[in-house]
């Protein structure tokens, strides 16, 4: 009997509103984690030892309700960035005041498709670079139904022309569970709160940003090079150069 060949797991949630209005986030991102199928009990140990270290049970993870304080935050990233060789990161980054008032990134179902397209083009390219099918799995939306999610990747691989995603490479179909039901959702939630502290300042004076999460997370980072094209794309040419904490971040992302 054959063995079952190995495939990349990949688990995506989201950061961030899909609105424009007042009180809308600053930004919009998507944070994949992946890994091996044949890694994964690898995975799931890393989150029952940082449970364990922050004195909780071994319950489902979510960045917001339980990595409040700096110290857990920290904590979660370099967990995460030590599993550099086992799991990679990458992710799609919408900046909102770059975009244009006629932009179609405003309506928030193409807030949400759009940067998708982005992340499988990526996706299918690592997929592709290490020679092992991706299985996608995205965290349920609040609020968008995954049949509109499902029906613009259909369009986009009726129109090879309008992506560079290599479809060989991604196994269908998409899936769409909730967060808690996977390990691998709860570190994409954990990577995602890091780019988010990264990018938008705290609420209360001195109003900083954290960039210290990002660099914890670096050794797990996609070291392909273009970074800014590959493992970290920005929705908006050029928004990279507005970050000052990204060329200590990028120093830190091994070359690969």
């Amino acid at each position: 009997m054959s063995p079952v060949p190995d495939y990349l797991e990949v688990h995506v949630d989201e950061t961030g509103d899909r609105g424009f209005g007042p009180k809308a986030s600053p930004v919009f991102c998507l944070a994949a984690t992946v890994f091996r199928h044949s890694k994964a009990h690898l995975i799931a140990a890393a989150m029952r030892d940082l449970n364990q270290s922050l004195a909780r049970d071994n319950e489902p993870m979510h960045a917001r309700n339980h990595l409040r304080s700096h110290d857990r935050r920290m904590e979660a990233c370099e967990r995460l960035g030590a599993l550099r060789g086992t799991v990679r990161l990458l992710y799609v980054v919408l900046p909102k005041k770059l975009v244009n008032d006629d932009s179609f990134l405003r309506d928030p179902v193409g807030a949400y498709n759009y940067p998708v397209k982005f992340l499988l083009e990526r996706v299918s390219c690592l997929a592709r670079e290490v020679e092992c099918r991706a299985h996608i799995t995205l965290a349920a939306v609040r609020g968008l139904p995954s049949r509109q999610i499902r029906e613009y990747v259909n369009r986009l691989y009726r129109s090879p022309s309008s992506s560079s995603v290599e479809w060989p490479w991604l196994a269908p179909p998409l899936r769409f569970v909730p967060a808690e039901q996977r390990v691998g959702l709860q570190w994409a939630d954990i990577a995602a709160m890091a780019m988010y502290q990264a990018i938008v300042p705290k609420p209360n004076p001195p109003r900083r940003v954290e960039p210290a999460y990002m660099n914890a997370l670096a050794p797990a980072v996609w070291g392909k090079r273009d970074l800014e094209s590959y493992a970290v794309k920005s929705m908006i040419d050029g928004w990279h150069t507005s970050q000052t904490w990204w060329p200590e971040f990028a120093a830190r992302v091994p070359v690969q």
